[in-house]
């Protein structure tokens, strides 16, 4: 295997003018590039990965959806809401993991004790926008 890449190395050049060692260091050379590369390739993609999550809901414009329409129910409970102070009936959804909630808030929901309007009753709000205020409330719940 070596030989075929040797003759490769020194065609136009004097067979003597490439050593053992000269060959081994370029093949060295070859291999922590491409390893480095491959590295480098990684990490992007990694951080990338981590960028979109952490990016991935506007705590703030949750915020200002949750004041504009969840909190038509979740501040007092109607409907059977959980109220968005009432940290100990949000443990169980929680639990669930923010995929479900969102899902949920997204369909709409008829829980045991209470229903879920798809979209909060608000047609008009995007899937991000739900999913930006799901995620601020359930922030709340780690204060």
């Amino acid at each position: 295997m070596i030989m075929p890449f040797m003759k490769n190395l020194s065609a136009g050049y004097h067979e003597s003018s490439f050593d053992i060692v000269t060959i081994t260091i370029i093949m060295e050379n070859i291999f922590m590039s491409r390893f480095i590369s491959v590295a480098c390739c990684a990490l992007f993609v990694i951080s990338m990965i981590s960028a979109d999550a952490k990016a991935a809901y506007d705590v703030v414009a949750g915020k200002k959806i949750y004041e504009t329409t969840c909190a038509g129910c979740h501040k007092g409970g109607l409907l059977g809401a959980p109220k968005l102070s009432d940290k100990a009936a949000w443990v169980p959804r929680i639990k669930q993991g923010l995929d479900v909630l969102v899902s949920n808030a997204i369909k709409g929901f008829q829980g045991k004790t209470g229903t879920m309007p798809a979209r909060g009753g608000n047609s008009q709000l995007t899937d991000a926008q739900v999913s930006d205020s799901v995620d601020y409330i359930v922030q709340q719940q780690s204060k």
